[in-house]
């Protein structure tokens, strides 16, 4: 009598440990993750009054899309640009950085009351 062994790749199963590690190192969720991250020391790398006012939404190509609450905290941000570009490189290397893009978001101010 004749078995039917079919290997796991035959039957589509991979291993957990690999399914997770393409959910977690690829894709939307693991630059939500990076934000997270960013957000959980965001007052360190901009300072406690900036962050009252701005935080990091999005990181997408490279880019890092802040919200500001206003157009005066877009401007202070604008300034420091570079900077910021720089502290997030030295405290995070697993998340480049290579632009800032500063987006007015009035809810920002709203989220942090």
């Amino acid at each position: 009598m004749k078995t039917n062994k079919r290997s796991r790749a035959d039957c589509g199963i991979e291993p957990v440990d690999e399914v997770l590690r393409r959910l977690f190192t690829g894709g939307s969720f693991a630059r939500r993750a990076k934000v997270a991250e960013l957000q959980t020391c965001w007052s360190e790398i901009v300072g406690k009054d900036a962050a009252l006012h701005c935080a990091p939404a999005k990181i997408t190509d490279g880019k890092l899309y802040i919200h500001v609450d206003s157009p005066v905290w877009r401007q202070q941000i604008d300034l420091v640009k570079e900077q910021l570009v720089q502290k997030v490189g030295q405290r995070y290397r697993e998340i480049p950085i290579a632009k800032i893009i500063c987006k007015i978001n009035p809810a920002v101010s709203l989220a942090r009351e």
